[in-house]
C-alpha cells in the first residue's frame, strides 16, 4: 500500500535507536486550555498561547498549517509548520489539524519546550470508517527571541508519533451474518497513546529537551479480530468473544530520547506491525 509506506517512512524518519542521555527532571507536562475565543490554547499562566491558521500552497487548494503564537498578550509569530507526515501523496477522506492540548515545559523561562500539532485523517468505508491522529512534536526555543529586532522564537518539528485511532470494519453482509455475530456487525480497532517527560539520569544535554515516556495501548473487538482475515469465514461469535481484547503486539511502553546532534527524537516503535491502527 503506497499510503502506508509514506506513513511508515514519516514515523521512522528520526531513526530506530534509543538515546540514553538524561534531561532535567524539572521538565513537566501541563495542559493547554482554550481561551474565551476558542481559537487559541494557553498554558495556565496564559503567558503562552497557540493557535492555527493556514496558508494555501498551490492552485489546487492544498494548504499548510501556520502556527500562531501569542506571548504575554502579544502576537509574536506566524510560522508555517511542515508536519512530519507531509507528502505529495493524495490523501483520501478529509484531514483536520489542531493544537495538541498539552505542552512540556522546561525549568526556566528561556528553556526550550515542546508543543504539538495533531493531524487527523478520517475516511469512510462501506458500512464503516476510520480516524487516525498523528502528533507532530514542535520544539519552541524562546532563547532565540530578540525583543529589539522582534525576532520570534525558533520552531522545529522534532518527531512524529501516532496518538489515537479508531477503525470500524463492516462484518455483516447477510441476515445469517447478523445472527452469527449476535448483531455485533463491526470489527472495531482502537489505539490510544500518551506522552510524558521522564528523567533517565544525569548527563549532557540537560538544558535541551527531556526524554519522553510513550505509552501505547491497542485493543480489538471481537477478541479475535484480524484485518488480514475475512470475518465472514470465522465461527459464529460466542459470549466469550464479545469483549474488547488488548492487542499485545501494539500495546507497549517506549522511552524516546532527544538526539541533540540530529535535533530529533529517536523513535523506536513497531510501525510495520501496527499498520492496522495507524493507516486509515
Amino acid at each position: 500500500m503506497k499510503r502506508s509506506k509514506v506513513v511508515y517512512a514519516a514515523i521512522m524518519m528520526a531513526g530506530m535507536s534509543l538515546w540514553s542521555q538524561g534531561a532535567s527532571a524539572d521538565y513537566m507536562r501541563g495542559a493547554l486550555t482554550a481561551d474565551d475565543s476558542g481559537q487559541f490554547y494557553c498554558e495556565a499562566a496564559k503567558n503562552w498561547c497557540f493557535g492555527l491558521a493556514s496558508v494555501q500552497e498551490d492552485a489546487e487548494g492544498k494548504s499548510a498549517p501556520v502556527l500562531v503564537v501569542i506571548h504575554e498578550g502579544n502576537e509574536i509569530a506566524r510560522q508555517k509548520i511542515v508536519l512530519a507526515d507531509a507528502s505529495e501523496e493524495e490523501v483520501f477522506g478529509w484531514q483536520k489539524t489542531a493544537i495538541w492540548q498539552a505542552w512540556i515545559s522546561g525549568p526556566a523561562q528561556s528553556a526550550p519546550f515542546l508543543i504539538g500539532i495533531t493531524r487527523t485523517t478520517s475516511v469512510g468505508y462501506s458500512g464503516g470508517g476510520a480516524s487516525v491522529s498523528m502528533l507532530s512534536l514542535v520544539r519552541v526555543d524562546p532563547g532565540a527571541m530578540d525583543a529589539k529586532t522582534q525576532r520570534p522564537p525558533s520552531f522545529d518539528v522534532v518527531g512524529m508519533l501516532p496518538i489515537q485511532s479508531s477503525k470500524m470494519i463492516r462484518a455483516c453482509f447477510s441476515e445469517q451474518d447478523v445472527l452469527d455475530r449476535q448483531e455485533h456487525c463491526h470489527d472495531v480497532y482502537e489505539f490510544d497513546a500518551d506522552i510524558t517527560p521522564i528523567r533517565l539520569g544525569d548527563g549532557e544535554g540537560m538544558d535541551d529537551l527531556p526524554a519522553l515516556q510513550y505509552q501505547a495501548r491497542a485493543s480489538k473487538f471481537p477478541r479475535w479480530a484480524d484485518l488480514t482475515k475475512d470475518s465472514t469465514t470465522m465461527p459464529p461469535l460466542e459470549a466469550q468473544d464479545l469483549v474488547a481484547a488488548p492487542d499485545p503486539d501494539c500495546s507497549f511502553d517506549r522511552v524516546l530520547g532527544f538526539d541533540s546532534d540530529a535535533r530529533t527524537y529517536q523513535i523506536d516503535i513497531p510501525a510495520d506491525d501496527c499498520s492496522t491502527y495507524w493507516v486509515p
